[in-house]
């Protein structure tokens, strides 16, 4: 049985996503607290938080200031909002839909 490429990044990511049970005292760095508050945020997403969890997502994954992050399927770029305000404008955050990155990416024949 031959997997497609999209495919199987799609597969990745979902496995990454299985929900974690966060402890309830994770601490939340500033960075990650100033970005979910960040007033330019649309509401329609900003109503997603509770289900979401970002702020325990970010901090699980330990993303700070100055990295490098990309968002491979953004969607309506609600993590990528979020990722971009807590990396800072020293950390570009990239996104692109999965199709497009792999295309991008993988090496010629």
């Amino acid at each position: 049985m031959s997997i497609s490429v999209p495919y199987l990044v799609a597969l990745m990511f979902s496995v990454c996503c299985i929900p974690l049970s966060a402890d309830a005292d994770t601490q939340i760095p500033p960075a990650i607290t100033r970005a979910l508050l960040d007033p330019r945020r649309p509401p329609e997403q900003v109503k997603l938080d509770p289900a979401r969890k970002p702020a325990q997502l970010m901090a699980f994954a330990q993303i700070k200031r100055g990295f490098r992050v990309a968002d491979f399927m953004p969607g309506n770029a609600y993590f990528t909002r979020i990722m971009s305000d807590v990396v800072g404008a020293r950390g570009p955050s990239v996104r692109g839909q999965t199709g497009q990155v792999v295309y991008r990416f993988r090496k010629p024949v």
